[in-house]
């Protein structure tokens, strides 16, 4: 039995399965959803090891799915306490300084480089780093909601509102100087937000 918490609330509805690991092999032994108040119990599980999974692919804790998973093991008779509790923050926010005919691709990472590095990079190994992307233009504010708390790098480069290859257009942007980058740092239930401002 547990409690599922998403983001400091209780996550409804979320898919709890025990996957059995006897004799070498897994095997579905048991599953439920949580309750309204984000908790669950599955009975009638064996003595033996099993490997609790957790999938909440609901959106109302922000734009992505969480899966979590823990192992345990139970012993005859023993009830064993289960809770997963996932801690997610929000950033937001909006580039400075582009100018007429400009937008601007921001991109967060999972952790801090040299940005001009990426002019030696083959798509495969910045793909890896990217954990997303998107487009703003002048005004327009940037979000990701549903980041799990830590520490990440987010990068905007400038580039024009019409391109026809846009990976050509961020190598040009970064050549020419015209992005902005910088560090953050997520909390659990909390909001960061960012100005990145273009040279």
């Amino acid at each position: 039995e547990g409690f599922v918490e998403i983001n400091g609330k209780p996550a409804t509805q979320s898919a709890v399965d025990a996957i059995s690991n006897a004799g070498g092999s897994q095997q579905r032994s048991g599953g439920v959803m949580t309750d309204g108040r984000g908790y669950y119990r599955i009975n009638g599980l064996a003595p033996g090891k099993y490997s609790v999974q957790l999938d909440n692919l609901l959106s109302r804790f922000g734009d992505q799915g969480v899966s979590m998973e823990a192992e345990i093991e139970i012993v005859d008779g023993e009830t064993v306490q289960c809770d997963f509790v996932d801690e997610q923050g929000v950033i937001e926010g909006e580039v400075l300084g582009l100018k007429e005919g400009e937008r601007a691709v921001v991109a967060l990472f999972y952790e801090e480089f040299n940005l001009t590095s990426i002019l030696s990079m083959d798509s495969e190994t910045l793909d890896t780093l990217v954990i997303d992307s998107t487009e703003v233009t002048q005004g327009e504010p940037f979000e990701w909601k549903g980041t799990p708390t830590g520490s990440y790098f987010i990068a905007a480069v400038a580039v024009p509102i019409e391109s026809e290859n846009e990976n050509i257009e961020i190598d040009n942007g970064i050549r020419q100087g015209r992005y902005a980058s910088q560090v953050v740092e997520i909390q659990a239930g909390e909001t960061t937000s960012i100005q990145l401002v273009l040279p």
